[in-house]
C-alpha cells in the first residue's frame, strides 16, 4: 500500500530539534565533537583566568573599531562629495580613535566596556521588571525575577568597580564559549542518534511494505 509510506521521511523529525535547527546536521560528527570539547575547555579556562579573556576581548573590540573606522573614513572621502559626507568622516575618525584607545590602553578600555555592560544590565532589568508588572502576561513572574536579578547583578558589579573591569569581560566570554561548546556536544549526540536511527527506520519501512 503506497499510501501508508507517503509521509515524511524517517529523519524529518530529528531535523526539527534544536541542534539541527542551527545547521549542525550539515557538519560531520567529528567536527561537532571537536568544536564542543574546545569550546568547553576554552570557556572553563577563560572563567578560571578571566583577566586573559578580558585583555583579548578588549583588543578584539579595539581593532574591530579601528578597522571599521578607517574603512568608514576612507569610504566617505572616496564616495562623498566635498562638504556633504562630513558626518561619516567624523564617525570614522571617532571610531578609529576609540578603537586605538582600547588597543593601546586595554585596562582603561576594559573598565569602560564593563561600565557599559553594567549600565545595560541595570537598564534592561528595570525595563523588563516594569513591563512584567504592567502586562502581567504569561510567565510574568519569571520575567520580573529575571529583571530583578539583572538589576542586582549590575548593582553588585558597579559596587566592585573598577576591580570588576579586570574580569567581567573574560567571564562573559568564557560563559559564551562554554554554552557554545555544550550546545555543539548536544548537537553531536543528536546527529549521531539521527544518523543511526535513519537506517533502522528504513529497514522497518521495507519490512512493513514487504
Amino acid at each position: 500500500m503506497t499510501g501508508t509510506l507517503s509521509g515524511p521521511g524517517p529523519g524529518d523529525e530529528t531535523r526539527s530539534s534544536s541542534g539541527m535547527a542551527l545547521g549542525y546536521d550539515e557538519m560531520s560528527p567529528g567536527v561537532l565533537l571537536a568544536m564542543g570539547i574546545l569550546g568547553i575547555i576554552g570557556g572553563l579556562l577563560l572563567i578560571v583566568f578571566p583577566e586573559v579573556g578580558t585583555f583579548a576581548v578588549t583588543l578584539l573590540i579595539g581593532w574591530t573599531f579601528a578597522i571599521l573606522g578607517v574603512v568608514t573614513a576612507v569610504a566617505s572621502i572616496a564616495n562623498g562629495k566635498p562638504g556633504t559626507d562630513w558626518w561619516r568622516l567624523l564617525l570614522g575618525l571617532v571610531m578609529t580613535g576609540a578603537g586605538l584607545l582600547l588597543v593601546f590602553k586595554p585596562l582603561s578600555g576594559a573598565v569602560t566596556l564593563t561600565a557599559i555592560i553594567i549600565a545595560w544590565l541595570i537598564v534592561d532589568g528595570i525595563i523588563m521588571s516594569a513591563m512584567a508588572v504592567a502586562t502581567r502576561g504569561g510567565g510574568w513572574g519569571w520575567s520580573l525575577s529575571a529583571g530583578i536579578i539583572s538589576v542586582l547583578l549590575g548593582a553588585m558589579l558597579w559596587a566592585s568597580m573598577p576591580i570588576a573591569g579586570a574580569w567581567v569581560l573574560g567571564v562573559f566570554a568564557g560563559v559564551v564559549l562554554l554554552l557554545r561548546g555544550t550546545t555543539a556536544c548536544f548537537a553531536y549526540a543528536e546527529v549521531r542518534h539521527a544518523r543511526h536511527a535513519v537506517p533502522s527506520a528504513s529497514e522497518n519501512a521495507r519490512n512493513i511494505a514487504a
